[in-house]
């Protein structure tokens, strides 16, 4: 079995036939796609950044992948160089290696042994791998190696909760699964939207043009302003983006869907979706919070919509995805968990590393909650306006 190096995005995009191969064969989750993938290096590369995925080949069949992109960071006098998992911010989801089980020992070893001769020969200071399942078997097995070598490995099983859903055969089965007040109070508000003239509206695919997609943003963004936060698309023009092009771009591998409540003709509730057997992913949703309707808890009606066609297509997991919100418990939904684990090589840096690391996480946060840019600015402006009345 032959590793290659993929470093740059021509060879990238000559992927494209395998990737989607592999993917397909695999059931790979839509997080591991190849569109998915590409179109986010597309978008949030940087000038500091560079390819370094890991494939391996068993003479022209590709056997797995570790996509990984590679940062070259620079604090006061210290620089190192990290590597991290391609989608790890921004793209909301769970990300780990695409491998093919019938070579699984062999490709792990391959990818470990290839992340050990980058820390050795300095090419990698630092792998971080942030929001793979914790129950990633591949994952156990690369910390395995690592923790064997004497690196530095953090580990945190539980560094986010996730929540899901294992899907019964039937709508009703499914309904006898919840508790006897959330199944009545389901039921009672489905009607009463119904009574109400709402229309569910369900776009799929290629049916999903760019005005769909922005109703869809307002939505959202609506939902997060009445809580006070500027929420994921304006934190983030890149976000919306990547998001609008993954939603509305033709590609073959990611299946996608608008769900929509709409009144007298104007949309007032919002979920996309994403379907890539066995397993429905709830993304993101939004509604006008002040409708006149809202007392009938539209976006759960219009959530469990989602969930009722992914039963019907006989799906066996409802993936809720990060974040212990109420309704998800209430529509069924477990908790599970999202892991991280940075691997150091031993060194003086290695201090310097872990607190540029925790900063950067913080940002993360500050970006989906406050106004981060606009808070800089104003920090800026206030330490010159300071430095001229000095």
């Amino acid at each position: 079995m032959v590793t290659k190096i993929i470093t740059n995005l021509n060879d990238f995009e000559r992927l494209e036939n395998h990737w989607i191969a592999l993917h397909k064969k695999l059931n790979g989750t839509i997080f591991q796609s190849y569109y998915w993938n590409l179109q986010w290096w597309k978008i949030y590369k940087k000038e500091n950044t560079e390819l370094l995925i890991i494939t391996t080949w068993n003479n022209d069949e590709l056997t797995g992948i570790l996509p990984l992109f590679h940062e070259k960071i620079k604090v006061g006098p210290i620089k190192f160089n990290r590597s991290r998992l391609l989608c790890v911010y921004q793209a909301y989801g769970e990300y780990e290696p695409l491998i093919n089980p019938e070579y699984r020992n062999l490709v792990i070893k391959k990818f470990t042994e290839q992340l050990q001769q980058f820390l050795i020969d300095g090419t990698l200071d630092w792998v971080s791998f942030y929001g793979f399942p914790y129950n990633s078997n591949s994952m156990s097995e690369i910390i395995r190696f690592f923790r064997e070598n004497r690196n530095i490995v953090l580990y945190k099983p539980k560094i986010v909760t996730r929540v899901i859903m294992s899907l019964p055969d039937s709508w009703d089965e499914y309904l006898e699964m919840l508790s006897n007040n959330e199944k009545t109070m389901l039921q009672r508000r489905t009607k009463s939207l119904k009574k109400n003239n709402v229309e569910l509206e369900i776009l799929k695919n290629y049916e999903i043009k760019s005005e769909d997609f922005q109703d869809f943003v307002k939505l959202h963004t609506a939902s997060w302003e009445n809580k006070g936060f500027p929420g994921f698309f304006k934190a983030s023009e890149k976000f919306e983006k990547f998001l609008s092009t993954i939603t509305t771009m033709n590609n073959y591998d990611i299946d996608r869907r608008l769900y929509f409540f709409k009144k007298n003709n104007k949309r007032f509730a919002s979920v996309l979706a994403f379907f890539s057997y066995p397993v429905c992913y709830f993304h993101l949703s939004g509604m006008e919070q002040n409708h006149e309707l809202s007392k009938y808890s539209p976006g759960k009606v219009l959530l469990s919509y989602v969930i009722k066609n992914a039963i019907e297509e006989n799906y066996k997991t409802f993936d809720f995805q990060g974040g212990k919100e109420t309704y998800k418990y209430q529509l069924g939904g477990k908790s599970d968990y999202y892991s991280k684990v940075d691997i150091l090589k031993k060194g003086l840096t290695v201090p310097i590393i872990l607190l540029f690391h925790y900063f950067i996480q913080l940002r993360q946060v500050l970006l989906t909650f406050i106004d981060y840019n606009n808070v800089s600015r104003s920090v800026r402006k206030f330490i010159a306006n300071f430095k001229v009345k000095k």
